[in-house]
This record gives C-alpha cells, structure tokens and sequence, in this order.
C-alpha cells in the first residue's frame, strides 16, 4: 500500500446556473419593488440591480507550469492560532487576538458558529452532512439545547437578531424564524417548488428591519415584515452574507459555496460535494441600497466567511498563503480595499468565522478532512458494501479524481498532499508515489491518454477550467488551447486521441462539446454534440460509442456523427425525482457494461452495471458506512476492481478574544 503524506482539500464545484428574474418574487410577498431612476433594469421585472462580476481563478503561467511556493503549517491545532502577522499596514493598526477556548467537544460536524449580541450564547449547526440541526449553548457551561427540530431539511447558518432574542436559519429551502431559547419556528422567506430556487444564506441589518438573502445568483432584500423584495446585485454562486455595522455594505462571496454549505448549496445536489470543498472565491461587497458592487479579495484562492470587525474593518477566511486562516483588509467609505489582506493566524485550518456585536470575540469553526483511495472487487454475484473495501492511497490528504492506466498497472489521482491539488501515478503493483504535474493552480481530474503516455487535466486559467495535457514520465504540461476562455470540464481523449471530449453550461445546463485535432496537431473550434444536456461523456474503446449523464436522471448512448443525440438511447431511465440519480460513468475495459455511480434523495451512493445491450440495472456496491461516506461523483473501473474515495470529516467551534 503507497502512503502519500499532505494536508486538506481541494475540489471544483459544477456550473451555477444563472437565476431567472421571473422566481424573485417571495410568496406570500410576490411585489418587487421598482429601480430607482440612477439604477439600470434588467430582465422582465424593473428590479434594483448592483453590477457584480465575478473573476474566480488563477492564472497559469503560459506555456508551462511552474513549480509552487510550498508554505508549511507552522501550528497544527486551533488553540494555537492567533499568531499576529502584518503585511501591507503596521501592527498597531491590527487587532490583537488573545486567549482561545474550545466549546464543543462531540464527534462529527460543528459549523456556521455565530455568537449572541451579549457574547454569553453561542448558536450552531451540528449533525451529519445533509441533515443538520441548529444549536444553542452558553459559553461558561451547561448542554446544547436544539432550537430548530420541528422543522424539515438540512438546517444552516443561524443568524441571532440584534437584540438577541431570535434565530434566523435556512431549512428545506427556505428561511425560518425561531425564538432563541427554543420554540415554534415560523417561516420568513417561502420555499419554492423548484430545489435550484432555494432561499439561503440570511443575514439581519444592524438595526433589524430589513432581511438579505440568496436565491440562486441573486442578492436580495426586504423587511422582515414583508412587502416587496429589493434586488440588490447577481452574481456566479454569491453565498456568506455579511451586512456592516454601519449598514451600508453587505460583504457577499462570489464562487465555491460547497466549501462553506456542501451538499445544501444552492446549485448542488445531495451527496454531489462535500463541506470542505476547497476551489477559488471571491470576496465583494454591495452597498446595502444598491450600487457598484467592489471586489475587496480576488478569486485567485479560497476567500470566504466575511465578517466585519468594524464599520471599516472586514475579516475573511482565506487559503492565500496556504493554511485555512484569518485575513483582515480595511475598507475606505467608497468600498475600496486599503492596501493587501494582513494574516492574522498561522495553522489555524478555520472553516467559517463570525464576529461578536462589539467586535470583542470571534466564534470560528476548525474543520479536517481526508479522502483516501479504496477499491472493491468488481462482484459477480449479490452486491456488497464498503466494509471490506482495501486502502490504495492513505495520509492526511484529499484525493477527488483517479483512473487506471490503460495497461492497468497505474493509478493517476489528484491530491492536495503537498499543500494544492496536483497530479500523482502511483503503480497498483507495489511502490513508490511520483507526482507528474505541479503547478501553481490546483489541478484536477486526470484522464489517461489511450497510448498511456501522458494525462489530460484540467486547471482554472482566469476563472475557467482549461484543458492541459502532461507528459506521465516529466516534461512541461501544456495548455491544449492557448489563450480561449471557455470551460473545459472534465476533458478526455477519444480512442485515435484525435478528439477530446468536455462539457460546459450554455444557457444554466451543461452540454458536451468535443474537439478535433487537425494534421497540424492544433485544434479546432469546439463542436456541440448535445443540445438537450449532457455531462461526463465518455468514448467505449473501440470508439463506436459515447456514454454520457442527460437530463433529467438518464445514462444515455450515442453513436458517431451529426446525429449522435438524436438517436441516442437510454441506459438508465430514472425520470421521477425519487429515483437514484447518476452522476458519473465508466466503460468496463470490454466495452460490454456501464459502470454508474448513483446518489439517491437521501444522499446514499452506489454503484452499478449497465448492460449495453439492455436490462435492468445490477447493484454492485452500497456505500453503507455512515462514519466513511463517498461524497465525490468520481470512481474508476479495471478488469477486476472498482476504485472510489472514501471521506473522514470533523469540525469543532472555538472563541477567540479580540483586545
């Protein structure tokens, strides 16, 4: 068994759609409100818009990729995270973080920890992923008291009142109240009838009147009352709210909500990503009566968790200099950044963070996570579990992606074990881990070449996953199309590896697109192969056939030519909501079965065989181990094994002083 020693985890979340302006309405408040006259409209409804764009990547060094910077974790505990470090200002203008305490101790997941306006009272959210439920605890002792179990869904992100006497959360799609020690909790903001237009992420203004929260792309805002809904701003996948003292911004982050939310994002589905997904954000803030939106932390790392400190001073969790940490950056009238972020721990590996009312405390959640490797053999007969599953990688690392070689002898993977997700092979017959790209972005999903002679990938290159293509035994990767910015996810070589197959969204649904290398070797213009949805397309080895996930819970296949789609067949045929959902496949090296991992409503995963001839689905393996689940979509197949990621979390809350 190779043994990969690291650090935390990286993954890329799917596309966001963008929010349709017809579903801003809020039942039973349906009146928007009208653009003031400085305010450009858009869409359908005269709504209040803030323009807000996005930039979400880092850029990969033309031609190549280079080496990274690698940074060590100087602490590896929580209690020892409030090492000050000034950067582009002085010390003395810099908070001084004191002593640190632990406030919860349970196994398992502790997250979204806000304290009480008092500092005495602490809310949270606890539980299994997917199922969670708020807490309430006074920091000098005694027992947790659940406020919110009589109400459906995973519950998140509690938001105390300024005066302290109620609790905002987020349940089953929509937004609830609740009395702070406990009680009949009432609805706020309704949910929707369509999961994708669920409201999130709420947030109270200072003097408690006026409600913000997410739905889909859009920033929203209202009374708590009720009555007509303001839009304030759009933007791709806005989460973390986080309204000013003074009440005249609101610090949003732009791009990878399943770090902070999982699988309860708004654009993500039970079991498709997990908390602790770590890609690139952004930090923004939006003038609370709409506006210019200002960006205040580019989206070159993981920016999240806003929270202000003062009216001027807004604190954020970022990976920029490699650990999880506390950054701060000061913010002048006009919304402007002063200067770079200082650091304000070292090691700390914080996943969200708040701010007490008065700025004297700060409540944090510190979160671990490793994914590891593990294979099944591929059964004949009855399906079995992951009990007996055998370890292919071990170490404190996250593993998303892996596939086997074409001769079977190797196991590409991404891994974060060096502080960023490279790419790794390491021989399934016994020895050492080579690492076979690194690079100053993380990268992600490696495919095998059918010669087995080097490995596609992709990388965020401005923002956008690009294709990249690495010789297996060195040499400098390559970008396979310099200089566009389209979305290449996932790509992967045809058998003559005269193609590469991707898919991007066009419109809010993702669609495959497929290259062509001409007799000069560059490539051509991408050409649309579906227009009624698909993802995860892959070629069989003889290459007649090309499998792929379509709406709206299908495995479908096509054959060569212009008219692939439109006589493809289906596979898999789950069309109603509570059937399991597929969402990745592969081809088994016969190119006689489908392998298809599944995630059904309650976020159970297993795997299957699809006859490509037809007949009916056959279980191969039940994900049973509620302490080790798989919350990726990737696995890999051989001749005689089935390969897949099993995931271990913990997360506690501590407080910090703040002199």
């Amino acid at each position: 068994m190779a043994v990969l020693e690291p650090v935390a985890v990286r993954l890329t979340p799917p596309d966001a759609p963008a929010a349709a302006l017809a579903d801003l309405a809020e039942p039973p408040q349906p009146s928007i409100a009208a653009a003031p006259p400085n305010v450009q409209p858009s869409g359908a409804e005269p709504l209040e818009r803030a323009a807000i764009v996005s930039k979400p990547g880092a850029a990969v060094a033309g031609g190549g990729v280079k080496p990274r910077w690698m940074i060590a974790a100087v602490l590896a505990s929580g209690v020892l995270g409030a090492s000050l470090m000034a950067r582009a200002r002085p010390a003395s203008d810099l908070p001084a973080l004191g002593a640190t305490r632990k406030i919860t101790l349970d196994a398992g997941l502790e997250v979204d920890p806000v304290l009480a306006p008092d500092g005495r009272t602490l809310a949270y959210a606890a539980g299994p992923e997917g199922a969670m439920r708020i807490y309430v605890r006074r920091l000098d002792g005694g027992r947790a008291v659940r406020v919110s179990a009589e109400v459906p869904g995973d519950h998140r992100r509690p938001r105390w009142s300024p005066d302290g006497s109620r609790l905002l959360f987020q349940a089953g799609g929509g937004i609830w109240m609740v009395p702070a020690l406990g009680g009949a909790a009432r609805p706020v903001v309704a949910a929707l009838p369509v999961p994708s237009a669920r409201a999130l992420y709420p947030e109270w203004s200072p003097d408690g009147q006026t409600l913000a929260w997410v739905r889909r792309d859009s920033v929203l805002a209202r009374s708590i009352a009720g009555g007509s809904v303001r839009l304030l701003g759009t933007l791709s996948e806005p989460h973390s709210l986080a309204w000013s003292p003074d009440g005249r911004w609101i610090a949003v982050v732009s791009g990878n909500e399943g770090f902070v939310y999982g699988a309860a994002a708004s654009q993500m589905d039970v079991g498709f990503i997990s908390i602790g997904n770590l890609a690139p954000s952004s930090v923004w803030v939006v003038p609370s009566r709409g506006g210019q939106a200002v960006e205040v932390a580019d989206g070159d790392n993981l920016n999240t968790s806003p929270a202000w400190l003062a009216a001027d001073r807004l604190l954020f969790v970022s990976d920029r200099d490699g650990s999880r940490d506390l950054f701060l950056i000061k913010i002048n009238r006009n919304g402007q950044p002063i200067g770079s972020p200082s650091r304000l721990t070292t090691g700390l590996n914080a996943h969200t963070a708040s701010v007490q009312r008065d700025g004297n405390a700060i409540a944090y959640s510190v979160f671990t996570q490793s994914s590891n490797v593990w294979a099944v053999p591929i059964p004949s007969g009855a399906a079995i579990g992951t009990t007996g599953a055998t370890p292919i990688t071990s170490g404190s690392q996250t593993i998303e992606a892996m596939e086997v070689s074409p001769d079977g002898k190797w196991l590409a993977f991404d891994s974060d074990g060096a502080g960023g997700e490279d790419i790794y092979r390491l021989p399934l017959g016994g020895g050492e881990v080579e690492r076979i790209v690194e690079s100053p972005t993380d990268d992600h999903r490696p495919t095998w070449a059918p010669d087995g002679q080097s490995i596609l990938f992709y990388a965020f290159v401005d923002g956008a996953r690009r294709a990249f293509v690495a010789p297996v035994d060195g040499g400098e990767p390559r970008m396979l199309q310099a200089g566009g910015r389209d979305e290449q996810h996932t790509p992967v070589w045809s058998p003559d590896m005269r193609h590469v197959l991707f898919h991007r969204a066009v419109s809010g649904v993702d669609q495959i697109f497929e290259l062509t290398r001409a007799a000069d070797s560059t490539w051509g213009v991408a050409r649309q192969l579906t227009k009624r949805g698909g993802f995860g397309g892959r070629w069989s080895r003889d290459g007649r056939y090309l499998a792929y996930v379509a709406p709206p819970r299908q495995v479908r296949i096509m054959g060569p030519g212009d008219d692939g789609e439109a006589t493809s067949r289906i596979l898999y045929p789950a069309n109603d909501t509570t059937s399991a959902r597929p969402v990745a496949i592969r081809w088994s090296p016969d190119g006689r079965t489908v392998y298809m991992k599944t995630f059904d409503a309650r976020g159970q995963a297993a795997l299957w065989a699809l006859g490509v001839d037809g007949g009916a689905p056959r279980l191969l393996v039940r994900f049973d181990e509620p302490l080790r689940p798989t919350r990726r979509p990737e696995f890999a197949a051989d001749t005689r094994r089935l390969y897949f990621t099993l995931a271990q979390s913990e997360s506690d809350v501590w407080v910090m002083e703040v002199r």
